[in-house]
């Protein structure tokens, strides 16, 4: 059933684009989990962790792009990840991971960060 379903979003707490975007997904979506991105020390935003006062409070932090020996912490207690542009990994770990954990992954494709136009082989999320 679709109501037992555990989703986690990949968030971005700046004011960005992308910021925005990551945030209504969770809520729409009212996201189980957040995968919260500080990504300031790769572009230098500001953060804004208040963006976020309402959403879900269980969260995993993450400062910059996901570690790959944290995998498994930010796929546990989930059914489905969504995503936006990319997966936070160099080689899109993650989608892989989920793959083998049996958590469905969805990427929100922005083009100008669809890598899969690029390099065809990249683990793909199960929708693109």
């Amino acid at each position: 059933m679709i109501s037992d379903m555990k989703i986690g979003v990949i968030v971005r707490q700046d004011l960005t684009g992308l910021g925005v975007q990551t945030r209504n997904i969770a809520k729409m979506l009212n996201a189980d989990k957040l995968i919260v991105i500080d990504f300031s020390s790769v572009n230098g935003n500001e953060q804004h962790p208040e963006l976020l006062d309402g959403l879900t409070d269980n969260r995993y932090d993450v400062y910059g792009f996901i570690n790959l020996r944290s995998l498994d912490q930010v796929l546990e207690g989930i059914d489905v990840l969504v995503t936006c542009e990319i997966d936070y990994t160099a080689g899109y770990e993650l989608t892989a991971r989920a793959k083998q954990l049996g958590v469905k992954t969805i990427l929100v494709s922005n083009y100008e960060f669809c890598d899969w136009l690029q390099r065809p082989l990249l683990p793909r999320p199960d929708i693109l």
